[in-house]
């Protein structure tokens, strides 16, 4: 892995921001924050990811779990009772939804990957497709 690819990587993981503004701090040129998966997807981003547990699966599994994110309200009636409600936690959700779409945008955008092929059976009746 590079200098340049381990201050993206760093700036990703402390601030929490996208490719592009790790890779403009990481002195990358404007073209190539234009087509960031030539960093995200080289074999030395991979090998750092997979070594801390960062798997397709992995990410999937979190993606999935944040989707489904639900929170606890409490209601207060007039007649001084309180009513505990488990809702959908849309904010969470949409979040989740985000970062999902960032993360097959930036894989599906390379050559070689067929986002498709890669679904097991299962995946695909779950996601009807």
């Amino acid at each position: 892995m590079t200098l340049k690819q381990r201050i993206v990587l760093k700036e990703m993981v402390e601030n929490g921001g996208t490719v592009a503004s790790a890779m403009r701090k990481a002195g990358y040129s404007s073209a190539m924050i234009k087509n960031p998966q030539k960093v995200v997807r080289s074999k030395g981003f991979a090998s750092v990811l997979e070594s801390m547990g960062i798997t397709h699966e992995r990410l999937a599994r979190v993606l999935s779990e944040g989707l489904e994110a639900t929170k606890v309200v409490t209601l207060h009636t007039d007649d001084g009772k309180n009513i505990t409600a488990v809702l959908p936690d849309h904010m969470v959700r949409h979040k989740y939804l985000e970062t999902g779409i960032r993360l097959i945008q930036l894989d599906s955008s390379t050559a070689d990957y067929d986002h498709y092929h890669r679904l097991t059976a299962e995946q695909k009746e779950m996601y009807s497709i």
